[in-house]
């Protein structure tokens, strides 16, 4: 791994408390590693909420991967966490990304413009109305209500059960 990449993940680790933690999850075919998904939130006693962000290297999109990991990513936080609402964001162009989420509850509630993080990054907007230049995010939330009409009867559509949270929910109350 890049050297950045692992300050990411230290970092990550350092910096977690009781107010702030950030939940770096990956997905493996065939015990390599070929994605990640991050599930976040600053004071999550308080405001119920958490962020997802993923990932899933070129070679294994269009496999469903991402799909399934964000989906895990959900039922953990509203079956094991017992979060209020969850939140994500995917650049305008990420079609990838942006086709993950329009898969699950989630509705989309902003476009904002965000700086990238390289020149190489930076995609002038050319399909979409409503984004306002480079670097246009989209932001989307899904809730509790949403998860469970999505995922009811649904059984294929139900993750292994969240066994080892009752600890964690009772130090997050």
């Amino acid at each position: 791994m890049e050297r950045n990449t692992l300050r990411f993940y230290w970092r990550s680790r350092a910096e977690t408390t009781i107010e702030h933690w950030d939940l770096q999850l990956c997905a493996l075919v065939d015990d390599v590693v070929v994605g990640m998904c991050s599930v976040a939130a600053d004071d999550f006693a308080v405001h119920r909420h958490a962020e997802t962000g993923s990932w899933v290297g070129r070679r294994y999109q269009r496999r469903g991967i991402g799909r399934e990991m964000r989906h895990a990513a959900l039922h953990l936080i509203f079956a094991g966490l017992e979060a209020d609402h969850a939140t994500t964001g995917a650049w305008h162009d990420n079609a990838a990304s942006l086709a993950v989420t329009r898969a699950l509850p989630y509705t989309q509630t902003a476009t904002a413009v965000q700086p990238r993080r390289t020149a190489r990054e930076r995609v002038p907007v050319h399909d979409d109305a409503d984004a306002v230049g480079d670097g246009a995010s989209r932001r989307h939330r899904t809730d509790q209500y949403r998860w469970g009409v999505h995922t009811a009867g649904d059984r294929a559509a139900q993750p292994a059960s969240v066994q080892s949270s009752t600890a964690w929910r009772a130090w997050h109350r």
